[in-house]
């Protein structure tokens, strides 16, 4: 099921936690090319792939998703 990700919101959590994009994309197993893409909007993601960025960057999945913020 493909969710739209915040990417400002990505981006920011992503910085505060001082984390680099290749860092990131490790722990989410991902690649650093699609972590980019997600985070420049240029690629939604999938409610896996959702999940475990917001695990990776210990925050809860709303904090990274427009669709839950706009479906709560």
């Amino acid at each position: 099921m493909p969710v739209q990700i915040d990417a400002e919101a990505l981006v920011r959590i992503r910085s505060e936690s001082g984390q680099t994009q290749e860092a990131l994309a490790q722990k989410a197993g991902l690649s650093r090319s699609g972590l980019q893409a997600l985070e420049n909007g240029r690629s939604g993601g999938t409610t896996l792939t959702i999940t475990a960025l917001a695990r990776a960057l210990e925050v809860p999945v709303d904090a990274i998703s427009l669709s839950i913020k706009q479906a709560s």
